[in-house]
Protein backbone atom coordinates (compact mmCIF):
# COMPACT_ATOMS: atom_id res chain seq x y z
CA UNK A 1 0.00 0.00 0.00
CA UNK A 2 2.87 2.55 0.75
CA UNK A 3 4.47 2.02 -2.50
CA UNK A 4 1.45 2.05 -4.26
CA UNK A 5 0.53 5.47 -2.80
CA UNK A 6 4.20 7.14 -3.52
CA UNK A 7 2.95 5.93 -7.00
CA UNK A 8 0.18 7.85 -7.05
CA UNK A 9 1.69 11.08 -5.78
CA UNK A 10 4.18 10.39 -8.59
CA UNK A 11 1.93 10.24 -11.09
CA UNK A 12 0.25 13.28 -9.76
CA UNK A 13 3.73 15.01 -9.56
CA UNK A 14 4.48 14.53 -13.31
CA UNK A 15 0.59 15.22 -14.16
CA UNK A 16 1.49 18.38 -12.67
CA UNK A 17 4.79 19.41 -14.31
CA UNK A 18 3.20 18.27 -17.63
CA UNK A 19 0.81 20.97 -17.37
CA UNK A 20 3.03 23.31 -16.70
CA UNK A 21 5.52 22.65 -19.48
CA UNK A 22 2.50 22.70 -21.63
CA UNK A 23 1.81 26.66 -20.72
CA UNK A 24 5.28 27.28 -21.23
CA UNK A 25 4.84 25.94 -24.76
CA UNK A 26 1.85 28.14 -25.54
CA UNK A 27 4.06 31.06 -27.17
CA UNK A 28 5.90 28.27 -29.49
CA UNK A 29 5.01 28.71 -32.78
CA UNK A 30 2.19 25.69 -33.21
CA UNK A 31 4.72 23.51 -35.86
CA UNK A 32 7.24 23.10 -33.59
CA UNK A 33 5.33 22.66 -29.75
CA UNK A 34 5.36 19.08 -30.06
CA UNK A 35 9.55 19.71 -30.29
CA UNK A 36 9.51 22.23 -27.25
CA UNK A 37 7.23 20.29 -25.24
CA UNK A 38 9.48 16.83 -25.09
CA UNK A 39 12.68 19.38 -24.79
CA UNK A 40 11.46 20.66 -21.65
CA UNK A 41 10.73 16.51 -20.26
CA UNK A 42 14.14 16.01 -21.74
CA UNK A 43 15.15 18.53 -19.15
CA UNK A 44 12.76 16.69 -16.28
CA UNK A 45 14.09 13.71 -17.34
CA UNK A 46 18.06 15.04 -16.96
CA UNK A 47 16.96 16.68 -13.26
CA UNK A 48 15.57 13.01 -12.02
CA UNK A 49 19.12 11.72 -13.18
CA UNK A 50 21.03 14.37 -11.48
CA UNK A 51 19.23 13.59 -7.83
CA UNK A 52 19.98 10.17 -8.90
CA UNK A 53 23.51 10.17 -9.52
CA UNK A 54 24.37 12.94 -7.13
CA UNK A 55 22.43 10.65 -3.95
CA UNK A 56 24.62 7.72 -5.03
CA UNK A 57 27.55 8.67 -5.51
CA UNK A 58 27.48 11.27 -2.02
CA UNK A 59 25.97 7.97 -0.63
CA UNK A 60 29.32 6.09 -1.38
CA UNK A 61 31.64 8.84 -0.67
CA UNK A 62 30.34 8.24 3.44
CA UNK A 63 30.48 5.25 3.45
CA UNK A 64 34.22 5.07 2.11
CA UNK A 65 35.24 8.35 4.43
CA UNK A 66 32.85 6.43 7.69
CA UNK A 67 31.80 9.74 8.31
CA UNK A 68 27.67 10.73 8.06
CA UNK A 69 26.47 13.80 6.47
CA UNK A 70 27.22 16.78 7.94
CA UNK A 71 23.90 18.83 9.49
CA UNK A 72 21.94 21.27 6.92
CA UNK A 73 22.67 24.60 6.88
CA UNK A 74 20.66 27.10 9.24
CA UNK A 75 19.45 29.24 5.40
CA UNK A 76 17.31 31.72 7.08
CA UNK A 77 20.14 32.47 9.76
CA UNK A 78 22.61 32.63 6.78
CA UNK A 79 20.42 34.46 4.64
CA UNK A 80 19.73 37.02 7.42
CA UNK A 81 23.37 37.29 8.21
CA UNK A 82 24.61 37.93 4.80
CA UNK A 83 21.81 40.39 3.98
CA UNK A 84 22.60 42.38 7.08
CA UNK A 85 26.14 42.10 5.97
CA UNK A 86 25.48 43.79 2.98
CA UNK A 87 23.54 46.53 3.79
CA UNK A 88 26.46 47.64 6.51
CA UNK A 89 29.20 47.62 3.52
CA UNK A 90 26.64 49.87 1.20
CA UNK A 91 26.30 52.03 3.51
CA UNK A 92 30.12 52.93 3.03
CA UNK A 93 29.40 54.02 -0.81
CA UNK A 94 29.16 57.60 -1.05
CA UNK A 95 26.17 59.77 -2.35
CA UNK A 96 27.38 63.14 -2.91
CA UNK A 97 26.77 62.94 -6.76
CA UNK A 98 23.98 62.62 -8.71
CA UNK A 99 25.80 59.15 -10.10
CA UNK A 100 25.89 58.43 -6.86
CA UNK A 101 22.37 58.34 -5.61
CA UNK A 102 21.70 56.99 -8.83
CA UNK A 103 23.24 54.11 -8.32
CA UNK A 104 21.97 53.71 -4.72
CA UNK A 105 17.91 54.60 -5.97
CA UNK A 106 18.96 51.29 -8.56
CA UNK A 107 19.89 49.17 -5.51
CA UNK A 108 16.80 50.40 -3.21
CA UNK A 109 14.55 49.06 -6.32
CA UNK A 110 16.14 45.71 -6.59
CA UNK A 111 15.32 45.45 -3.00
CA UNK A 112 11.85 46.54 -3.35
CA UNK A 113 11.47 43.70 -5.88
CA UNK A 114 12.63 40.87 -3.39
CA UNK A 115 9.19 39.78 -3.12
CA UNK A 116 9.27 38.22 -6.83
CA UNK A 117 9.80 34.63 -6.25
CA UNK A 118 10.31 32.89 -9.55
CA UNK A 119 10.28 33.53 -12.88
CA UNK A 120 12.48 35.73 -15.43
CA UNK A 121 13.32 39.17 -14.79
CA UNK A 122 15.47 41.80 -16.36
CA UNK A 123 18.08 44.36 -14.47
CA UNK A 124 18.68 46.28 -17.63
CA UNK A 125 20.93 49.63 -15.92
CA UNK A 126 23.92 51.15 -17.39
CA UNK A 127 27.54 50.08 -17.26
CA UNK A 128 28.88 51.41 -14.19
CA UNK A 129 25.60 51.75 -12.54
CA UNK A 130 26.67 48.86 -9.61
CA UNK A 131 24.61 46.14 -10.73
CA UNK A 132 26.48 43.35 -9.36
CA UNK A 133 25.63 44.69 -5.69
CA UNK A 134 22.35 45.54 -6.46
CA UNK A 135 21.42 42.27 -8.12
CA UNK A 136 23.33 40.25 -5.22
CA UNK A 137 20.87 42.71 -2.42
CA UNK A 138 17.95 41.35 -4.22
CA UNK A 139 19.31 37.67 -4.57
CA UNK A 140 20.29 37.90 -0.51
CA UNK A 141 17.04 39.31 -0.01
CA UNK A 142 14.70 37.15 -2.04
CA UNK A 143 16.30 33.86 -0.47
CA UNK A 144 15.78 35.28 2.74
CA UNK A 145 12.13 36.41 2.43
CA UNK A 146 11.36 33.45 0.34
CA UNK A 147 13.23 30.71 1.50
CA UNK A 148 15.18 29.81 -1.51
CA UNK A 149 17.89 27.05 -1.40
CA UNK A 150 21.17 28.92 -3.14
CA UNK A 151 22.03 31.89 -5.28
CA UNK A 152 24.02 31.35 -8.22
CA UNK A 153 26.50 34.41 -10.20
CA UNK A 154 27.17 33.71 -13.32
CA UNK A 155 29.51 35.59 -15.41
CA UNK A 156 30.40 34.88 -19.40
CA UNK A 157 34.27 36.01 -18.89
CA UNK A 158 36.48 34.93 -16.02
CA UNK A 159 37.77 37.97 -16.36
CA UNK A 160 34.55 39.55 -15.33
CA UNK A 161 34.21 36.93 -12.55
CA UNK A 162 37.32 37.11 -10.58
CA UNK A 163 36.42 41.05 -9.97
CA UNK A 164 33.24 40.47 -9.26
CA UNK A 165 33.89 37.02 -6.94
CA UNK A 166 36.52 39.82 -4.93
CA UNK A 167 34.28 41.97 -4.53
CA UNK A 168 31.09 39.57 -3.59
CA UNK A 169 33.54 38.46 -0.87
CA UNK A 170 34.18 42.16 0.48
CA UNK A 171 30.72 43.21 0.71
CA UNK A 172 29.70 39.97 2.54
CA UNK A 173 32.47 39.78 4.88
CA UNK A 174 32.97 35.88 3.98
CA UNK A 175 35.94 33.87 2.49
CA UNK A 176 35.11 30.52 3.43
CA UNK A 177 34.47 28.42 0.32
CA UNK A 178 31.77 26.58 2.31
CA UNK A 179 29.47 29.76 2.18
CA UNK A 180 30.81 31.03 -1.39
CA UNK A 181 32.30 28.74 -3.36
CA UNK A 182 33.42 30.10 -6.68
CA UNK A 183 34.14 27.52 -9.52
CA UNK A 184 35.84 27.69 -12.66
CA UNK A 185 39.07 26.54 -14.40
CA UNK A 186 41.30 28.79 -12.79
CA UNK A 187 40.95 28.13 -9.15
CA UNK A 188 43.85 26.72 -7.57
CA UNK A 189 43.02 24.95 -4.18
CA UNK A 190 45.31 23.61 -1.40
CA UNK A 191 48.70 22.41 -1.99
CA UNK A 192 51.01 19.58 -0.85
CA UNK A 193 50.80 19.75 2.71
CA UNK A 194 48.28 17.61 4.85
CA UNK A 195 46.12 20.61 5.20
CA UNK A 196 45.85 21.88 1.46
CA UNK A 197 45.19 18.34 0.53
CA UNK A 198 42.29 18.28 2.75
CA UNK A 199 41.63 21.61 1.59
CA UNK A 200 41.56 20.69 -2.22
CA UNK A 201 39.68 17.08 -1.32
CA UNK A 202 36.57 19.55 0.29
CA UNK A 203 37.15 22.24 -2.73
CA UNK A 204 36.48 19.11 -5.16
CA UNK A 205 33.40 17.77 -3.31
CA UNK A 206 32.02 21.16 -3.13
CA UNK A 207 32.31 21.48 -7.33
CA UNK A 208 30.92 18.34 -8.21
CA UNK A 209 27.89 19.03 -5.93
CA UNK A 210 27.52 22.43 -6.14
CA UNK A 211 25.68 22.44 -2.49
CA UNK A 212 27.12 25.58 -1.28
CA UNK A 213 24.92 28.38 -0.66
CA UNK A 214 26.55 30.75 -3.11
CA UNK A 215 27.76 29.90 -6.23
CA UNK A 216 30.16 32.13 -8.18
CA UNK A 217 30.77 30.53 -11.42
CA UNK A 218 31.52 30.96 -15.25
CA UNK A 219 28.74 30.95 -18.14
CA UNK A 220 30.47 27.52 -19.59
CA UNK A 221 30.15 25.29 -16.31
CA UNK A 222 26.19 26.65 -16.26
CA UNK A 223 25.91 25.57 -20.00
CA UNK A 224 27.85 22.28 -18.80
CA UNK A 225 25.36 21.55 -15.59
CA UNK A 226 22.18 22.70 -18.56
CA UNK A 227 23.14 19.98 -21.48
CA UNK A 228 27.04 18.21 -21.39
CA UNK A 229 26.45 14.36 -21.40
CA UNK A 230 29.21 13.85 -18.74
CA UNK A 231 27.69 12.63 -15.51
CA UNK A 232 29.94 14.81 -13.30
CA UNK A 233 27.74 17.74 -15.13
CA UNK A 234 24.30 16.06 -14.85
CA UNK A 235 24.91 15.53 -11.03
CA UNK A 236 25.30 19.33 -10.12
CA UNK A 237 21.75 20.23 -12.29
CA UNK A 238 19.23 19.29 -9.30
CA UNK A 239 21.33 21.75 -7.19
CA UNK A 240 19.60 24.63 -9.23
CA UNK A 241 16.33 24.19 -7.97
CA UNK A 242 14.30 26.72 -6.03
CA UNK A 243 17.44 29.12 -6.71
CA UNK A 244 18.52 32.77 -7.19
CA UNK A 245 20.34 32.65 -10.40
CA UNK A 246 21.99 35.65 -11.36
CA UNK A 247 23.11 36.01 -14.99
CA UNK A 248 25.53 38.84 -15.48
CA UNK A 249 26.22 40.26 -19.12
CA UNK A 250 23.68 37.87 -20.68
CA UNK A 251 24.03 39.22 -23.81
CA UNK A 252 27.41 37.69 -24.02
CA UNK A 253 26.27 34.19 -24.15
CA UNK A 254 26.68 32.25 -27.31
CA UNK A 255 24.43 32.86 -29.87
CA UNK A 256 23.89 29.43 -31.47
CA UNK A 257 23.00 28.69 -27.48
CA UNK A 258 20.14 31.26 -27.35
CA UNK A 259 17.23 28.67 -28.16
CA UNK A 260 18.42 25.97 -25.98
CA UNK A 261 19.14 28.59 -22.85
CA UNK A 262 15.72 29.78 -23.19
CA UNK A 263 14.28 26.63 -22.59
CA UNK A 264 16.11 25.60 -19.95
CA UNK A 265 15.46 29.01 -18.29
CA UNK A 266 11.77 28.66 -18.37
CA UNK A 267 12.37 25.04 -17.03
CA UNK A 268 14.52 26.72 -14.05
CA UNK A 269 12.17 29.10 -13.74
CA UNK A 270 8.58 27.86 -13.82
CA UNK A 271 9.18 24.11 -12.98
CA UNK A 272 11.96 24.33 -10.70
CA UNK A 273 10.87 27.81 -9.06
CA UNK A 274 14.01 29.44 -9.80
CA UNK A 275 13.86 33.51 -9.82
CA UNK A 276 16.31 34.28 -12.99
CA UNK A 277 18.25 37.61 -13.04
CA UNK A 278 18.69 38.79 -16.77
CA UNK A 279 21.71 41.56 -16.52
CA UNK A 280 23.09 43.79 -19.12
CA UNK A 281 23.17 47.31 -20.67
CA UNK A 282 21.97 46.29 -23.72
CA UNK A 283 19.27 43.18 -22.62
CA UNK A 284 18.59 40.68 -26.04
CA UNK A 285 15.34 40.44 -27.32
CA UNK A 286 15.08 36.75 -25.84
CA UNK A 287 11.19 36.76 -25.41
CA UNK A 288 10.97 37.31 -29.44
CA UNK A 289 12.88 34.32 -30.82
CA UNK A 290 11.34 31.02 -32.21
CA UNK A 291 11.59 29.79 -28.40
CA UNK A 292 11.15 32.73 -26.08
CA UNK A 293 12.09 33.33 -22.70
CA UNK A 294 8.74 33.48 -20.98
CA UNK A 295 9.23 36.95 -18.49
CA UNK A 296 7.65 37.50 -15.34
CA UNK A 297 5.39 39.86 -14.51
CA UNK A 298 6.63 42.85 -14.03
CA UNK A 299 9.62 41.54 -16.31
CA UNK A 300 11.74 45.02 -15.42
CA UNK A 301 13.26 45.07 -11.80
CA UNK A 302 14.07 48.85 -12.16
CA UNK A 303 12.02 52.01 -13.27
CA UNK A 304 12.55 55.25 -15.47
CA UNK A 305 15.06 52.89 -17.50
CA UNK A 306 15.37 56.02 -20.02
CA UNK A 307 15.71 58.68 -17.32
CA UNK A 308 18.90 56.24 -16.01
CA UNK A 309 20.91 55.79 -18.98
CA UNK A 310 20.30 59.32 -19.60
CA UNK A 311 21.98 59.93 -15.96
CA UNK A 312 25.03 57.74 -16.88
CA UNK A 313 25.97 59.03 -20.58
CA UNK A 314 29.61 59.81 -20.33
CA UNK A 315 30.01 60.09 -23.90
CA UNK A 316 28.69 61.52 -27.42
CA UNK A 317 29.30 59.89 -30.94
CA UNK A 318 29.70 62.15 -33.82
CA UNK A 319 30.74 61.34 -37.65
CA UNK A 320 33.61 63.58 -38.69
CA UNK A 321 34.27 61.07 -41.63
CA UNK A 322 32.65 63.05 -43.93
CA UNK A 323 32.42 60.94 -47.06
CA UNK A 324 34.50 58.19 -46.07
CA UNK A 325 37.89 56.96 -44.15
CA UNK A 326 40.64 59.80 -43.77
CA UNK A 327 44.30 59.02 -45.23
CA UNK A 328 47.04 59.09 -42.24
CA UNK A 329 47.88 62.80 -43.21
CA UNK A 330 44.57 63.83 -42.64
CA UNK A 331 43.97 62.26 -39.37
CA UNK A 332 47.14 63.55 -38.27
CA UNK A 333 45.90 66.88 -39.24
CA UNK A 334 42.29 66.33 -37.73
CA UNK A 335 43.97 65.49 -34.40
CA UNK A 336 46.24 68.74 -33.94
CA UNK A 337 43.36 70.84 -34.99
CA UNK A 338 41.12 68.93 -31.69
CA UNK A 339 44.62 69.42 -29.59
CA UNK A 340 44.14 73.33 -30.20
CA UNK A 341 40.54 73.17 -27.80
CA UNK A 342 41.47 70.38 -25.68
CA UNK A 343 43.98 69.40 -23.05
CA UNK A 344 44.40 65.95 -24.23
CA UNK A 345 43.22 63.37 -27.38
CA UNK A 346 43.12 59.83 -27.57
CA UNK A 347 43.09 58.17 -31.65
CA UNK A 348 42.30 54.69 -31.88
CA UNK A 349 43.11 52.99 -35.29
CA UNK A 350 42.46 49.54 -36.07
CA UNK A 351 45.64 48.52 -37.35
CA UNK A 352 49.62 48.90 -35.96
CA UNK A 353 50.01 50.06 -39.61
CA UNK A 354 47.43 52.87 -39.71
CA UNK A 355 48.66 53.82 -36.00
CA UNK A 356 52.30 54.06 -37.50
CA UNK A 357 51.42 55.98 -40.47
CA UNK A 358 49.56 58.40 -38.32
CA UNK A 359 52.47 58.79 -35.72
CA UNK A 360 54.76 59.81 -38.45
CA UNK A 361 52.69 62.35 -39.82
CA UNK A 362 52.05 64.27 -36.59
Amino acid sequence: KELEGLFEESQREVGQICKKIRGLCNDIPRNSRKKAFYFQLGLVQRFLLSCLIDADRYDAYLFEAGCSAPPEPDLPALWDTLSKNLEQSLLAFPQKTPIDRKRHEISDQCFAFRHSAAGIFRLSVPTGSGKTMASLRYALNCAKENGKERIFYIAPYKSILDQNADDIRKALTVRDSGVILEHHSDVVAGNDSESGKEEAARYELLTQRWDSPIILTTAVQFLNTLFDGRSACVRRMHSLADSVLILDEVQAMPVKCTSMLNAALDFLAYVCHCAVVLCTATQPNAEELPVPAVLGTPAQMTENLEETFAAFRRTRVVDKTGEGPLPADRLAQFALERLTSCDNLLMILNTKSAAKAVFRSL
